[in-house]
């Protein structure tokens, strides 16, 4: 078994990427995975635990937050400074545990299928067969699924779903997992321009954790004829609306990026591998990471 401390203390994309790579590493290794999901309330906008109780995964066990590997850890290699610290550790049968950095994560949510590929060797897996990987991979993404509670609220009707995602994704001085106000305009430009383009009767789910921007554009859409799905998120916790949102995008016929990079939206497209549509491009982009293993479209 392969014991997982998930330290990503950012929002769910981040981390349910970095949690589906080290699923398929389990499977590939005949293992199954505990993981010690914790806290994802380090950066503004999110200050959800994200309860392991609203969704499920295949072959992952839920470690409680207090628990330490069932046996004495022996030692640690491959750490390396750069890497922020989601360690994995192998529980070997004889009661001996190596404890690994899992290597390929220098920065959380970043665990793209091309980049376990190239870190296989690492776990004695570089003769394994690419298609082994990929279909390991396809197979945890598309059985992770929400619990009755969301499904039941569930309705997208063959919408498009528009994420917008701001909060500290819009700063002064940008790098590639963020953008400047300015790259914001254009890509909220081409959006709307996007949207002007679909079928007068097309439907849009607009999910965001910024409320004024999300409002705002919802107006833009009803102003422009066409219509908005509107979750029933009566009675729900932060953490619940959020996943309506993440498991609602799922099930869209396609997801259009209102943002230069988000981890929640490439994931949500991931489920069902739906098309994800980005308006800034690849340049500049941490969205490169992801190129062949989203299905991805540049507007």
């Amino acid at each position: 078994m392969l014991f997982f401390e998930l330290w990503a203390q950012s929002g769910f994309g981040d981390r349910i990427l970095d949690l589906w790579a080290v699923i398929a590493v389990t499977r590939l290794l005949e293992q199954k995975c505990m993981c010690k999901w914790l806290s994802g309330s380090q950066y503004p906008g999110f200050h959800s635990e994200y309860s392991t109780s609203l969704f499920s995964l295949p072959d992952v066990v839920w470690a409680p937050i207090e628990q330490e590997p069932p046996v004495q850890k022996e030692r640690i290699f491959g750490q390396d400074s750069q890497i922020w610290g989601n360690h994995m550790t192998l529980i070997l049968p004889h009661g001996i545990i190596n404890s690994q950095i899992f290597p390929m994560n220098t920065f959380w949510g970043t665990t793209s299928l091309e980049r376990v590929f190239e870190q296989l060797s690492f776990y004695g897996l570089k003769d394994i067969d690419p298609n082994k990987l990929v279909d390991a991979y396809y197979h945890v993404t598309r059985n992770t699924i929400p619990c009755e509670k969301i499904k039941d609220r569930i309705n997208t009707d063959g919408a498009i779903g528009i994420h917008i995602r701001l909060s500290d994704k819009c700063v002064d001085n940008p790098s590639e997992f963020t953008m400047s106000k300015e790259d914001y305009q254009n890509i909220k430009h081409k959006c709307e321009e996007f949207i002007k383009q679909q079928d007068a009767n097309a439907s849009f789910l607009v999910c965001s954790e910024d409320t004024v921007a999300c409002k705002a554009f919802k107006e833009f859409i009803r102003e422009s004829g066409r219509r908005v799905l509107e979750p029933d998120y009566s009675n729900l916790k932060h953490d619940e609306c959020a996943l309506l949102d993440f498991f609602s995008m799922s099930r869209c016929i396609a997801i259009a990026q209102c943002t230069k990079y988000s981890t929640f939206s490439i994931a949500a497209s991931l489920i069902n591998l739906i098309p994800l549509i980005n308006f800034h491009g690849f340049e500049n982009n941490a969205l490169g990471i992801w190129r062949q293993t989203a299905n991805i479209y540049l507007a």
